[in-house]
This record gives structure tokens, sequence and C-alpha cells, in this order.
């Protein structure tokens, strides 16, 4: 049905009349329905966001999600429950038909009435008038007998009523608990002003060096996170996990107890932080906020340079230590000088060791200064403690380590020339030595060492400055070969004595440093003795010569019977080639090792006459009138004939064997280089044989020198204890009789001068 715009007759009265107080009843309706659903509503949504939050102990953002999410839907309910219900004004037609639906004893009479009274021009429609006035007098009449009002579901009003009075109450339970509540009071600070009030717990978390929602720690480093249950928990026994989350996904790690705090002390280690993240603590009922990780450079050095200032001694004025952490050797008595450039704007900078820090000068544009004096500088580790302008400090400082070092006493090696280990009281001792040091040597000397072998003597020492090496004084190395006399320190036989050479370097500040060579001992012997050990020597080499030629003839002869069997045979060396090749290959070997021991022994006989003239042994040879000289025996008819035969025959006979092991496969000339050989091998023989011969010569005559010097000096001896008997007696002979010699004036002149005849004739 429709509204005419244009009406000839208005609704009857009654039915007007009961169309508005319908009107007035169904907004009333709409009205507490909508209010109904609302309250309902928001004590719903109030019971479900308390008992999350309650559990789950929502954060910020997720309150916040929370309360943006029950104020939509609150919204919705306002506007689809009373703004639009209120908008939608139902029709005049509309009405009547719920009316007639809920009375159908009126039959459509009261819609049939309202809809002619607004109709017109029905007469021209051939519609009678006073038929039109019927219908709508009796369609008036049925409407007054009728209550519009049970058109309306007084059922469901009521229910809407109670459901109206119930949210009202719960909403205002939950205000009243608001305001005089500490449960509701704190629900509503934390979900509807969004504070940061936490839920009564029985465990409470604390974040460790955490203050607000922000955590700013060093890129790169390792960050220790340490969450404490608070003292006051009714339950401290609980498992802590930190949860992160790096914008893509949240992950959780278990902390583990330090022992500290009664194990309320819980820790975490942020490994190599390279990115941003957020992370929050969990433990037995309690959640902390997220607290945001913001990485910055940590404080550091882009340039370092340390320079050691050096002793005034060593003439050295700065010298730059190298990169890395050491440890750096620093010489005793140095000083140390940093400059450095930091790599963003620090608050604080200074150096640190065990305990004791020294500041470091600010000299702008990021650059800092320090300087340590000698007696500051110790060894050990070293560490720079760095502030950012936001008081970051890294927790892997620069660090270095230094290690003082002694100035080191001047290094000295030193060898004996010549000299074994006995020596007579009058030998000259030739010592090579090298003496180095790190700056300069000032002196170096000898020094000797000995004691009598009685108990109560008294050691002897002293030393012997090196005069020769004054040119070398100054410089850092020192090399030269300088004798020892024995002579003038009247050393007595039958001691030890301890020789080394020791040098002095220029440290005028801890030392000076005097290093030594290794003790040279040497046993201090008469002639005789020490001639009889070179004779002994000279023996065992000469035994040793002997064996070498005894190897020689037995080469010699399995060179001779190989070639003699292929004479007699004829046999094809090819034959037994591999055998041959390796019999030969042994031969040439046992002929090199001959010449290799008899040049051993050649250079055992040199240092024997060394020895002999570093001891002057050749010098009572020569008093005695000895024919042959040492030098003479053991150079001429030994040391250079060995050294022709090595060098000559030897090396001839190996060439020969060499040239007969590769002609045994082709056998021509295997016959002919075997006779060459042996012929070779002959020569050696007949040398070495005239060696041997010139060595037991040499020992003979020797020994027969020993003993004419041994009979001298037995009668130096005799004549020298002479001597002091007579001064001992005053006798002037060993046939005078005591005070003979003051008979006559005369007559002792003349037996005195019998006696030193007698004894001048007894000298001769």
């Amino acid at each position: 049905m429709s509204t005419a715009t244009t009406m000839k007759h208005q609704i009857p009265k009654p039915i007007s009349q009961r169309l508005r107080r319908l009107r007035g009843k169904l907004g009333r309706f709409l009205l507490v329905a909508g209010l109904s659903r609302l309250l309902a509503v928001m004590v719903g949504l109030v019971l479900v966001d308390v008992f999350i939050d309650r559990v789950f102990k929502m954060d910020f953002a997720q309150r916040l999600i929370m309360l943006s999410v029950m104020s939509v839907i609150v919204l919705a309910v306002i506007v689809y429950r009373l703004i639009r219900p209120a908008l939608r004004r139902p029709s005049d037609d509309a009405l009547i038909l719920e009316v007639e639906a809920h009375n159908k004893q009126l039959r459509q009479s009261v819609i049939s009435a309202a809809q002619l009274a607004r109709e017109t021009g029905l007469e021209q429609q051939g519609i009678s008038p006073t038929m039109v006035d019927a219908t709508i007098r009796h369609g008036a009449s049925m409407a007054g007998q009728v209550d519009f009002g049970n058109a309306i579901n007084r059922q469901a009003h009521r229910q809407n009523l109670a459901l109206l009075l119930a949210g009202a109450i719960g909403l205002g339970a939950i205000a009243f608990g608001v305001a005089n509540n500490d449960f509701w009071n704190l629900w509503f600070k934390r979900n509807v002003l969004l504070t940061n009030d936490q839920w009564p717990k029985d465990t409470r978390l604390q974040l460790v060096g955490v203050e607000g929602p922000e955590l700013v720690l060093p890129r790169g480093e390792d960050h220790q996170q340490f969450v404490v249950v608070d003292d006051g928990s009714r339950i401290k026994d609980v498992e802590v996990s930190i949860e992160f989350d790096d914008g893509s996904a949240r992950t959780h790690q278990k902390m583990r107890r330090t022992g500290k705090l009664d194990g309320r002390e819980h820790l975490l280690v942020f490994r190599n932080l390279s990115s941003e993240f957020r992370f929050r603590a969990k433990g037995g009922d309690d959640v902390t906020d997220w607290v945001q990780v913001r990485l910055v450079e940590p404080p550091g050095w882009s340039e370092l340079t340390m320079t050691v200032q050096l002793p005034e001694y060593t003439g050295i004025d700065r010298e730059p230590l190298p990169r890395g952490t050491g440890p750096h050797a620093i010489l005793e008595g140095s000083a140390l000088s940093i400059e450095a450039t930091a790599n963003k704007p620090l608050s604080d900078a200074k150096l640190t060791h065990n305990g004791q820090s020294w500041p470091m000068e600010n000299l702008g544009q990021q650059r800092y200064r320090l300087h340590l004096e000698t007696n500051e500088l110790v060894g050990g580790k070293y560490s720079f403690d760095l502030a950012d302008a936001a008081g970051l400090r890294s927790s892997r400082p620069a660090t270095f380590s230094l290690k003082i070092k002694p100035d080191r006493p001047p290094n000295v090696r030193a060898t004996l020339l010549g000299i074994s280990g006995q020596v007579v009281p009058r030998a000259r001792i030739p010592v090579s030595f090298v003496a180095t040091d790190e700056f300069s040597i000032t002196r170096a000397e000898f020094t000797h060492l000995w004691k009598a072998d009685s108990a109560d003597s008294v050691p002897q020492e002293g030393t012997l400055d090196l005069g020769q090496v004054e040119n070398q004084i100054g410089n850092s190395e020192m090399r030269s070969v300088q004798v020892l006399d024995l002579e003038p320190l009247g050393v007595p036989i039958g001691v030890g004595l301890r020789i080394a050479v020791q040098a002095t370097d220029n440290n005028t500040l801890t030392g000076p440093g005097v290093g030594k060579s290794r003790e040279f001992l040497l046993r201090v012997v008469s002639e005789e003795e020490l001639r009889e050990d070179l004779l002994r020597r000279e023996i065992e080499q000469r035994k040793a010569f002997e064996l070498a030629l005894q190897h020689q003839e037995e080469l010699t002869v399995e060179v001779k019977a190989l070639a003699a069997n292929l004479a007699d045979t004829g046999a094809d060396a090819t034959t037994v080639q591999e055998k041959l090749e390796a019999d030969m290959l042994g031969w040439q070997r046992s002929q090199k090792q001959i010449g290799t021991n008899i040049s051993k022994i050649a250079d055992r006989f040199e240092e024997f006459l060394v020895e002999v003239k570093n001891n002057r042994l050749d010098e009572a040879e020569k008093e005695i009138g000895s024919a042959q000289s040492i030098e003479s025996r053991f150079t001429q008819r030994i040391i250079d004939p060995i050294r022709q035969l090595d060098q000559t025959d030897i090396i001839l006979a190996s060439q020969n064997l060499e040239a007969c092991r590769r002609s045994v496969a082709g056998g021509s000339t295997l016959l002919n280089d075997l006779n060459t050989t042996s012929e070779t091998q002959d020569q050696i023989i007949q040398a070495m044989q005239k060696i041997l011969s010139a060595m037991e010569d040499s020992e003979t005559y020797q020994e027969v020198v020993n003993k004419v010097i041994e009979i001298k000096r037995s009668e130096e001896k005799i004549r020298e204890l002479t001597r002091d008997k007579q001064k001992a007696t005053g006798l002037d002979g060993i046939f005078d009789k005591p005070g003979g010699a003051e008979k006559s004036d005369d007559g002792s002149q003349k037996r005195k001068s019998g006696g030193q005849s007698a004894n001048d004739r007894n000298g001769n």
C-alpha cells in the first residue's frame, strides 16, 4: 500500500489516536531493547577483558588492541541497536496491519477505513460515497473496540526491561568497583587508562639494568641480562625464560640460575648482538613489559699509536710498539706514550691496570693522549675504559699486555783452540770468543780461578783485560781470538784451573750487566804428564791408522780375487751383474770411508801439533838439541803424506771402482778396470805402510826425547836442591866439614873455589 499525498478525508480520529499511542509504546520498546543489549554487551566485554588480562597478563600493545576492539563493538551495538531502529519510522498502514494481525476480529476493517479516508476521486471511479462513509465509520468503530498496544510483544518487552535492569546493575557494580575496589580499579587503570600498573602476583620479576621501555646496547658485543625474582614474592623458586620478538617470529630461551641471591638470580647471555629486537621475561605468574633493544656502535679507538721512550744509555730515543694486544716486551726503565682517536664523542676515557687508572687527556676532536713514566709502567694487562656521551661502555674494551724485560747482559760464546783438558803451567791458551749485546760492550776480560788440593788453601781468582780488543769497545758485537798466558799467573801443578771470557755492557740504569761464557775446566799438569798423555793419544791414532791399513788390504784382496776369477774362468760378468754391482758399490763406499778415517787421523795429529805449541813443549826439545822437531815429524812424515794420499790415490781408487761398476754390464773392460784399481790400491797400501812406519818411528823417538827431557829436568831439580841445601847449611860442598872454612882465610878461599868447580862439573 501507499500513502496518499493529497487526501480528501483524514484518518478517523479513533484510529489516529491509537496509532500515536502505539508509536510511543514502540519507541519505548526499541529504546529498552537497544539499551539492554548495549549494557549487556558492555558488561560482557568488561568481564571477558578482565578474564583475559588477569590470566594472560596482557602487555601494553595487547591491552590497547583489546580496548580498541571493545570500543568498536560498543559503537556497533549503539548504531545497530539504537540509532538505526530510531531512524526507521514505520508507516501507519504497517502499524495497522500489525494491529490487525494481532486482532483477527477486525478483518481488515481498520486498514480499509484508513485507506478509503485518504483516497480521492472515488465518485469518478463509480464508487458509492455512502458505502465509503459506512466503511470508514465501521472501521473507526472497530478500532475503538480493540487495544492497539497488544501489537507489541509485551513478554519481550518485560525481558528487555529485566536485561536492561541487570545490565544497569552490572555496569553500576563495575563502576562502584572501579571507585572502591583495588581489583577493579587496577583493571580500569590497565585496560581503560592503559597505565603500566601490574596485577597482584605470587612472583615478581625484575629486569636488572633495564630502565624504561628501551635498552641501549653496543653492537657486535655480548650482553649479560640478569633477571631477579623479587625478594617480596610469595613464590620465589620458579623457572625464568626470555621471550624474543624480532618482528618476524617469537622464540623462548630458558635462563640459567647463577647460584646467587639464594637462587633468585637468573642469567642469559645475548651473543654477538647484530640486529635489534625486543624481549621480556616470564616466570611463575609474572610477565614483564616488552623491552626494545636498540643497538649503537660501542665506544672504541679508530686509531691507536703507542710509543716507547727507551733509557738514555741505549742511544735510542723512541721506538713504536707493533699493533696487536701483545704481550709487548719493553725494556726496563722505559716510558710509554699513547695517542688515540675515538670513533665517537666520549664522556670518559682512561687506562686501567690492576685496579689503578690513569685518565687520558682530551685534546679535542675525539683525540686523546696519555704518558706513563718509568715508575708507573709495570708488566701485565692494560685495558681502555671508554664511555660515550650516553654513558655506554664497551663490554669488550681494547686491551694490550706489557712485559717489562731487563737489559740482558752480554751474551758470550767462547771456544778453546788447540787445547785439551790438560795444560802445563806455562801454556798459552788461545780462546776464540764472540760477545754480543743489545746496545754496546764497554769491557772484555779473561777470568781465572784455581784452588790447591790442600784443605786450607785459598781460592785464587782474578781477571785480565783484553787490551787487544780496544778497537771494538762500544760496539754491540765483539769478535776476537785472544791468548791467555798462564806463565805470569804462577799457577801450580796439580790444580784445576777454570777460565772464561766475560763482557760488560753500558747499562748505567740497572747495571752494568756482565755476561760470561761457559767455564772451561783445565787440569794443570807437569810437562812429563802432558808428554805421556800426548804419546798415549799418538799411539791411539797409530792403532786407528793400522786398522785403516788393514781394511785397505782386505779391500784390495777382494778386488784382486775378483780380477783373478774373471781372468782364470773367463766368466761373463753380465750373468751376475746385479751382485757385482752391489759388491762394487760397497767397495766404493769402503774406499771412501778409508779416506775419511785417515783424514780424521791427520786432523788429530794437527791438533796434537797445535797443543804442543800452545803448551811450549817444542821449546823443551830445542833445549836438548833434538835433531827432529815435533813439527817436522808430524807435518812432513805423517800429516802431509796422509793429506796427499787422501786427495790423490784414494780418490783415484774410488773413481776406478766406479768405472768397474759401470763396466759390469758390458764386461769387456771390467777386467782391465779391476787390474787398474788393484794397482792403485797397492800404491795406497805402500804409502800407508810408509806413513805407519813414520808413526812408529815418531813414537820411539818421542819416547827417547821424553826420557832425555825427564833426565834433564831431574838434574835441574838436583842442582836446585843442592843450592838450597848449601844456603841452608853454609857448606861449600858435600865433602866439607862444618866449621872447616874458618881455619884459614886463604885455605877457605881455595876450598870454596874447588867446591864451586865441583858443582859446576856436576852440573855440566
